[in-house]
């Protein structure tokens, strides 16, 4: 099963101001961003992630309010970038990898062999809203992009 709804990704945190102005303000922030985190996001969708990440450029930052906020760096990318929403590039910067449980029972929820029950929602979620195509047009859609030749 795909668990990868269970993830939320940071992708962008910057802090702006002069250096040393607010000692510890990234850390203080990007903690209180993820004690509020689960809460918000089960009102909106329904379950808790189980699960943060984030990456940061090593040539740009040490990653210091990630440690300060109880990140773990677990390796690094293999350096691409994403070129359009379904294909990526090789940049040759690799970045490294950042991951925080958002509750206790993080690893267990994505490693067991069935989700547990609190975590079902997040990866059998029904889709919302309405869907621009009927299923009989999107079955014909399927079937035009499998004959399509590959780029």
């Amino acid at each position: 099963m795909d668990r990868l709804k269970l993830i939320v990704q940071n992708r962008r945190f910057l802090v702006l101001g002069e250096k040393g102005r607010s000692p510890n303000l990234a850390s203080q922030a990007m903690g209180a961003a993820l004690r509020a985190l689960s809460a918000q996001w089960r009102e909106n969708f329904g379950y808790r992630p189980r699960l943060a990440e984030s990456f940061t450029a090593p040539e740009a930052s040490a990653g210091t309010c990630y440690e300060a906020s109880n990140w773990e760096p677990v390796g690094f990318s293999e350096g691409y970038s994403r070129h359009r929403a379904d294909f990526y590039v090789a940049n040759e910067r690799p970045k490294r990898l950042w991951l925080r449980p958002l509750d206790p029972s993080a690893r267990r929820a994505l490693s067991a062999v069935s989700v547990p029950a609190a975590c079902a929602a997040g990866v059998i979620a029904p889709p919302k809203g309405v869907r621009p195509i009927t299923l009989p047009q999107m079955i014909s859609q399927e079937e035009v992009f499998r004959r399509a030749p590959a780029p």
